[in-house]
């Protein structure tokens, strides 16, 4: 295992340093493409996650040389690399290695966070690859996520100025408060069951959905939106709302007492509006949405801020029927209305849809794998590199008391106290 965890290691450094060079020569960016993470998912196969990991590693490689180095020899993995990319400042680079060699991943993460780094402004590791001259801003960091993981269920994550947080927090422990206040009125026999902050939080989105239908009644947006459709086999089949199939367990439970609005099909295809209006009702939205997954651009995947674009425009003779209407992000809808990308074809149909580029050449919707031959040494940029057979050595596994650490600056950049010159 420490062999091929050393080989590994020794991989993600190869794609680190290519990462890198397509940042240099900016060869990520195009048409159907938001980052350098997104394009590296794309051409490599991995998770938008973990070739955000490698693009953060690749933009600070040249200024986390010994972090680099013991990627590439296969002493340090990329987990290990990404959390000094992300909070270790230059100066330190040498000492945050020596003990990530000795430290497991959660050890790292919650040490290196929380160091007070004795460091100016110019060498934080927060402003790593911000391209930008313009002051800090106490906003930048404010980004969430919101998906599905592999079994179905809703992962939720955010980071927000420290402000925000505290009002977060305020709001997640009165949610808990109003949990545990409803359950002693309304079980005052049973034991108090310990609520969580995914507790609390579900609770806020249902008090905001409450109130938001009583005060604007008959407003799709603050209704649950699922889809229930039947299998090839005639069993019914519930899915969320741009996400994946619900268990059978939660489609009976939420298809027993809950509101069902039809939408009528002719041959298969959802009824339309024609030209009787412009605007898309909220209903065909919803299935428009669903049908695509998506911005139809390719190399996009943007699931959230979506406007429903009319293929043939309204005012030239376009109908509102949803084989001529998609879902585009608010980018790349600016970007065909600025002439940059072209959008053909019948949306309702099997890749009935052609996304060209601002020169009309069509967009594919993935890279082109060329087939190994096994029996010819590849050329490539791996094994140029001599990617390194380095055996892995697991963390020491002692306890770690984060009071106990002190890291000192790399010799070159220390002053005769020890501390950081210049």
């Amino acid at each position: 295992m420490a062999e091929v965890a050393g080989v590994v290691h020794g991989g993600f450094a190869v794609l680190v340093d290519l990462a890198g060079d397509a940042l240099d020569e900016k060869l990520w960016q195009g048409w159907g493409l938001h980052s350098p993470g997104q394009w590296l998912a794309w051409k490599s196969g991995l998770s938008i996650r973990v070739a955000g990991q490698v693009v953060k590693v690749a933009r600070r490689r040249r200024e986390l040389p010994c972090a680099v180095a013991a990627l590439r020899s296969g002493e340090l993995s990329l987990d290990q690399v990404r959390l000094i990319a992300a909070h270790v400042p230059a100066p330190y680079d040498e000492a945050a290695t020596a003990l990530a060699k000795v430290m497991t991943v959660a050890q790292l993460e919650r040490i290196l966070p929380r160091y007070c780094w004795d460091t100016d402004n110019g060498d934080r590791a927060d402003d790593a690859g911000d391209d930008s001259a313009d002051p800090p801003d106490p906003d930048r960091g404010r980004r969430g996520y919101f998906g599905f993981d592999d079994t179905g269920r809703g992962r939720l994550s955010a980071t927000v100025p420290g402000d925000d947080a505290l009002v977060l927090d305020a709001a997640l422990k009165a949610a808990r408060a109003e949990l545990l206040a409803r359950h002693r009125a309304e079980h005052p026999d049973e034991p108090v069951p310990w609520f969580t902050h995914a507790d609390a939080l579900v609770e806020l989105a249902r008090s905001y959905l409450t109130r938001g239908a009583a005060e604007h009644p008959g407003r799709d947006r603050f209704l649950i939106h699922a889809h229930l459709d039947q299998h090839p086999d005639g069993t019914p089949v519930l899915r969320s709302h741009l996400g994946p199939v619900l268990p059978d367990v939660l489609r009976r439970f939420l298809t027993c007492d809950c509101d069902v609005r039809p939408v009528w099909e002719v041959h298969g295809k959802p009824l339309s509006v024609g030209r009787t209006e412009r605007l898309v009702p909220d209903r065909a939205r919803r299935i428009i949405e669903q049908r695509d997954g998506g911005c139809i651009v390719p190399g996009c995947g943007r699931t959230t801020a979506l406007d429903v674009h009319h293929i043939v425009h309204w005012e030239d003779g376009g109908r509102t029927d949803t084989s001529s209407l998609c879902c585009l992000c608010r980018k790349h809808h600016r970007q065909h209305h600025l002439g940059l990308l072209g959008i053909t074809g019948d949306a309702d149909a099997p890749d009935g849809l052609v996304v060209t580029d601002r020169w009309d050449r069509p967009m594919t919707p993935g890279p082109t794998l060329t087939p190994i031959d096994p029996d010819e040494p590849p050329e490539t940029a791996a094994a140029a590199q001599q990617i390194p057979t380095t055996r892995y050595r697991p963390a020491t596994g002692e306890r770690c008391n984060p009071r106990d650490i002190w890291l000192a600056p790399n010799p070159s950049r220390a002053g005769p106290d020890g501390r950081l010159a210049g």
